[in-house]
């Protein structure tokens, strides 16, 4: 991720007259993660949730190929709804490969020296919600997470049919249902709402009696009480997680500028592809098989500097 509200406020910015179902789209893969609430142990929901990790790792180059040519054999009428989708996957895709380099490397991660999942899972949740605070302060937006993730019930029917035939046919899952992606976005707009804390008291007693938990470190925070520069606006230095190599000082905001731009590009590639003017094999070299971590597919990240030491 970011999170929600990330992507959320990055696609009303490269797209302003988007509707719902665009919006849903800029939610990417990621509400593959709440199948089961997030928490069943239940084998088909954990290898839905599952699912979602994998799109975020793979070349994504081979998920929006197949994208655009089920949209260029969609029916005239349902097209206009799969594009906007689409475009919304895109913008997701584009914010997370040009934040996460960041974001993990604050928030560290699993290595072979520290197996410490828990850990690193709720560093990284608290650096994305924190973030989703910063950010919609910063835009002056006062949409909730959960308000975030209305959809057009019949935009969502199109939509689901596409995600279910992206993972059933191009990724083989045997467990992707027909309805499987609008129910993971149902539950995730319904984990969103139960953790929702508009005074600040729920969000208290989780912190309290849920510390260092996920209802923790998912549920957000008042922005007077962020205190870490989540955002890097000290433009402390940072660095590769692969190579520890190419030192930078950017801060959020430059990232998400960075990943407008290339939303820009890569939006009008693919209008020439569904229009016929550009060869759907030519958006191969854009891509250049950098996954949602913002790093080479495969690649093993190593170096990072945990913020909360």
């Amino acid at each position: 991720m970011p999170a929600l509200l990330t992507h959320y406020e990055f696609f009303k910015t490269v797209e302003p007259n988007t509707s719902t179902i665009g919006l849903i789209g800029a939610q990417g893969p990621d509400p593959f993660f709440y199948y089961g609430c997030g928490i069943s142990k239940n084998k088909k929901d954990k290898d839905l949730r599952n699912y979602g990790t994998l799109l975020h790792s793979v070349d994504p180059y081979i998920t929006f190929k197949y994208l655009l040519e089920y949209i260029m054999g969609a029916l005239d009428n349902e097209k206009p709804y799969l594009i906007e989708f689409t475009k919304g996957l895109l913008a997701h895709y584009l914010l997370d490969r040009n934040c996460h380099p960041y974001i993990w490397y604050k928030s560290g991660f699993v290595t072979e020296k520290d197996n410490n999942p828990s850990k690193y899972f709720n560093s990284h949740t608290t650096i994305e919600s924190s973030i989703d605070v910063l950010v919609m302060d910063k835009f002056k937006d006062n949409t909730t997470t959960f308000n975030s993730l209305k959809y057009d019930k019949k935009a969502m029917k199109i939509v689901t049919k596409m995600m279910f035939s992206l993972g059933k046919v191009c990724y083989q899952n045997k467990n992707i249902k027909i309805n499987s992606f609008k129910k993971a976005v149902d539950q995730m707009h319904f984990v969103q709402r139960a953790l929702y804390s508009k005074t600040g008291k729920k969000k208290a007693y989780i912190d309290k009696h849920f510390k260092n938990t996920p209802l923790s470190s998912m549920s957000e925070d008042k922005v007077e009480n962020l205190k870490l520069d989540y955002l890097n606006l000290n433009h402390k230095v940072w660095r590769d997680c692969v190579t520890n190599l190419n030192p930078r000082k950017d801060d959020f905001f430059k990232l998400f500028d960075n990943a407008k731009k290339e939303y820009t590009v890569f939006s009008k590639l693919f209008d020439d592809v569904l229009n016929g003017k550009t060869k759907i094999t030519e958006i191969d070299k854009y891509f250049n098989k950098i996954d949602h971590n913002g790093f080479k597919v495969n690649a093993v990240k190593v170096y990072s500097d945990y913020i909360f030491e």
